[in-house]
């Protein structure tokens, strides 16, 4: 052996003593096989021809019993399958990866099979059971987190970071009014209302510089209805937005149903305050107005006509009637004037009044009746229910003033249930029932919301001259008949007034 040749068999030893070392401190699991076949050449069984020591724990397999042997001497339950398939790759040099679980060994190995040489083949296992058991966690973790997203009580949704949406779970689809196809994919400031477009665009740049978000905001939904939500929106460990709307548009309403509860409150204090007041002034007013009016009744009995002061005398009855005629006015304010009652048709008291305003009324204005005859009486002082009728038509032929306008007059049989919040009666709700309601409606100036506060405040008034107790004495008067008043109203639009009445009948069942 020449020093060449020498050297080659020195480097062959130190390749092999290379190989053996790895061979024999891979972690992976290494076999070396020979295929046999039978006399159709086809794949039959094969033999075990070298394995490492992890092979060897891995399967639990000693080398000294099986080198050498046939794997079905082994391995009797073997399956056809497996000799199929590593016969393959022996004999057509073709390798595989796969990876597959055992069910005697309770592991999952990733296999890669490939042949050295015709005629053999070898395999690589690798335990890939820790790797294969964080995947199902995440799996699982992933299912249960979409379940959790998917059956919220929130609508969710997340973003990339141009702002499209990748997720949406069905209670934003059903908050929104669209479907998934509809908005997985769309940016999300295509689905903004363009008075939030702004303000949802700030938010979801400080989200994108890792600053959590906490807002509330409203929106139209695509049927029409007001809905009101609270946003949260943070920026997740990915790059993506994730945010979550509860809808509170019921705990809103609640709000502005317990605003309205406080404000009517309020106002029935209020007039129930100057009711008390304007009573006791009316009262002492009145008595005092008693005795002028008498003398000057005695005083024109006792003076000549011809005398010079009875011109005086004269000016002073006409300022005492309008003084008693304010008592009247005041009295029936407070609900404490004196009433002779009596059993009323109402339609009938509306088309008398009606018929006599109408000489009375600008031509520009025209009536527009609809009375039901047939709803039964009701109860109540016939010229305090006159003075109601009067003051509503007048009211709305003023607001109507020199333009052509209509006033609608209606009368309807309803039935007030106190379990409605909203009901907008002045002063409080009214006892539950059957009433006849008068509603007069016109069509001229309407009313901003601070006018419609304080029209029935004593002594308020929007003409440029005069002031009195108008409405303010309808409510009384409504209020001591068992009734209530009803009042909407807008800018440039127009305004109704409605006045519930008590029907006898309902009133006797009671």
């Amino acid at each position: 052996m020449n020093v060449k040749q020498q050297k080659m068999h020195e480097e062959l030893q130190q390749s092999e003593k290379r190989y053996r070392m790895l061979f024999q401190c891979m972690q992976s699991g290494f076999a070396l096989h020979e295929i046999i076949c039978d006399d159709q050449g086809e794949p039959s069984d094969y033999r075990f021809l070298e394995i490492n020591p992890a092979f060897e724990a891995l399967t639990g397999l000693r080398g000294d019993d099986i080198i050498g042997k046939r794997v079905r001497e082994v391995l009797p339950a073997i399956e056809q399958y497996w000799i199929d398939l590593y016969g393959a790759v022996a004999l057509t040099g073709k390798s595989v990866h796969f990876e597959n679980y055992s069910v005697d060994l309770l592991r999952h190995f990733e296999i890669d099979a490939y042949s050295p040489q015709p005629g053999q083949f070898a395999t690589i296992f690798t335990d890939i059971t820790s790797r294969k058991e964080a995947e199902d966690e995440f799996r699982l973790s992933v299912a249960r987190f979409r379940t959790v997203l998917e059956n919220a009580a929130d609508a969710v949704f997340v973003t990339n970071p141009q702002g499209c949406l990748i997720y949406v779970n069905e209670r934003a689809c059903e908050l929104v009014g669209l479907n998934r196809d509809n908005l997985l994919g769309a940016n999300f400031t295509e689905l903004v209302p363009a008075p939030l477009k702004k303000r949802a665009q700030l938010i979801f740049k400080r989200a994108l510089k890792g600053k959590s978000v906490l807002d509330e905001a409203s929106f139209v939904h695509n049927n029409s209805t007001q809905i009101s939500v609270d946003l949260n929106v943070v920026l997740l460990p990915d790059g993506n937005v994730y945010g979550s709307c509860r809808d509170i548009t019921s705990r809103k309403l609640a709000e502005r149903q317990l605003q309205a509860m406080e404000k009517q409150f309020q106002q029935t204090q209020k007039l129930e305050s100057l009711g008390v007041l304007a009573g006791g002034i009316a009262h002492d007013f009145n008595n005092i107005l008693t005795i002028i009016l008498g003398h000057c009744y005695i005083s024109k009995e006792n003076i000549d006509a011809g005398m010079s002061h009875t011109a005086h005398v004269q000016q002073i009855e006409t300022a005492a009637n309008r003084a008693a005629d304010l008592c009247r006015q005041m009295l029936a304010y407070a609900g404490q004037s004196e009433q002779i009652k009596i059993k009323i048709k109402l339609w009938l008291a509306v088309d008398e009044i009606v018929k006599m305003l109408l000489s009375a009324i600008k031509k520009n204005v025209s009536f527009d009746l609809h009375l039901r005859s047939d709803i039964p009486e009701i109860v109540g002082d016939s010229s305090q229910i006159q003075q109601i009728i009067m003051n509503l038509i007048t009211n709305a032929a003023e607001a109507i003033g020199d333009d052509l306008g209509t006033i609608t007059v209606r009368l309807n049989r309803t039935t007030v249930e106190t379990e409605d919040f909203d009901s907008g009666f002045i002063g409080g709700d009214i006892p539950h029932g059957e009433y006849a309601c008068l509603e007069v409606t016109d069509t001229g100036c309407g009313m901003d919301e601070d006018t419609q506060r304080r029209v029935f405040e004593p002594f308020y008034t929007t003409k440029f001259a005069g002031r009195g107790l108008g409405m303010s004495a309808v409510l009384g008067i409504v209020k001591s008949h068992g009734g209530g008043i009803q009042l909407s109203s807008s800018l440039n639009v127009g305004t109704t007034f409605k006045a519930y009445f008590p029907l006898y009948s309902d009133m006797t069942a009671r």
